[in-house]
């Protein structure tokens, strides 16, 4: 396997020469990002079959009469090609040489809709990264990712992991400590095989401001495994960097919950930056900068004191939505009488860029 992997969609069941239908249905997922026109998720991956009247291996249909639109994996050892049913033929995946320095994106939709980073990671990085595969799957949570770990490294035996899973799990209304749990069992599992985990958590989204308290929890919970693994697992802190850049809404796709090409863009800073320092020592990155020392040796003790009117109320720090802090946190008032300065910092949102001990 040498260059970039590259895939076409052929009419019929054989590829052009130089090209194959991947061999495995694990390899059928990660061929879908690398084609271009029309843009195939891998949440369009349909699932796995064996029948002889349809194409052998991966293949795509669009509009094709009795075939479900998306990408299917024919295990039929012959198949047959079927009105405009299309083979997915590639180059440069298979079979995959052990000896790569291969890099794989693993996880939800923010990983799924992460385009061309088989081909503008390895031309990023310094050091050698390639080639760069992604399985990212929307809709999935950390269970899901457990699922495949095994199937996922005997296709392509990385020797590091993207990952991004935990925000789904909250979602579907599993606790932080359940999520984290999940999400715990995945990295351990690739950790085991030789892996190096690269991990970017939670983000802001305008559309999921209830979870924002949950999300800062699930982090608080990576950011201490990865400082108790003390290697094998490479923490980037998205909200708080999101955060400081503003949080605009144009990180954000039009749904307020994805990512848009801007947002995407720090991701991709952020984790080129984790990428290039690798065996650095460092476990937590925060906005494109380590910051495991900082946050270990200069942190300061925090309250959580409410304000007078809240506490007129009844109310406290802690049993506040998100959306309450955005635009008190950093109100002057709010900043001199340190009112919820605990609570500002989980909301990635420090009364005067401290770091608070005992965060969450």
């Amino acid at each position: 396997m040498s260059g970039t992997p590259s895939a076409q969609l052929v009419v019929g069941n054989t590829c052009p020469s130089g090209s194959s239908t991947p061999s495995t249905w694990a390899a059928c997922r990660a061929a879908l990002s690398l084609i271009s026109e029309p843009r195939i998720d891998g949440s369009d991956f349909q699932g796995i079959e064996n029948e002889a009247d349809w194409p052998q291996g991966c293949y795509f249909c669009n509009g094709v009469a009795g075939c479900s639109d998306g990408a299917w994996f024919n295990k039929h050892l012959v198949g047959s090609a079927n009105g405009d049913a299309k083979v997915i033929c590639v180059s440069g995946m298979e079979p995959v040489d052990p000896t790569s320095s291969l890099t794989l994106f693993v996880g939800d939709s923010d990983i799924d809709y992460w385009m061309n980073m088989e081909s503008l990671l390895p031309e990023a990085i310094t050091g050698d990264v390639s080639p760069v595969f992604n399985v990212g799957f929307a809709g999935y949570r950390c269970t899901d990712v457990i699922n495949e770990v095994d199937t996922m490294f005997n296709t392509f035996t990385p020797d590091r992991i993207v990952l991004v899973c935990g925000e789904n799990d909250l979602a579907y209304g599993a606790s932080p400590e359940e999520a984290f749990a999940g999400y715990e069992t995945a990295v351990n599992m690739f950790i085991s095989l030789g892996v190096t985990v690269y991990s970017i958590g939670t983000k802001p989204e305008p559309a999921m401001t209830d979870l924002h308290s949950d999300y800062r929890k699930l982090d608080a919970m990576i950011y201490e495994l990865a400082a108790k693994l003390n290697g094998g697992l490479v923490f980037v802190d998205s909200y708080a960097g999101f955060v400081a850049a503003g949080n605009t809404n144009d990180l954000y796709a039009q749904d307020k919950l994805h990512l848009s090409s801007k947002g995407y863009g720090l991701w991709f800073d952020w984790l080129v930056v984790a990428l290039e320092d690798e065996g650095g020592g460092c476990q937590v990155y925060k906005n494109g900068e380590c910051v495991q020392d900082q946050d270990q040796d200069g942190c300061v003790s925090c309250s959580n004191k409410a304000t007078p009117g809240m506490v007129k109320k009844g109310k406290t720090c802690v049993g506040k939505k998100s959306i309450f802090f955005s635009k008190r946190c950093t109100k002057d008032n709010w900043i001199k009488n340190e009112w919820c300065q605990l609570r500002c910092f989980q909301e990635g949102m420090a009364h005067n860029g401290e770091t608070c001990c005992v965060a969450w």
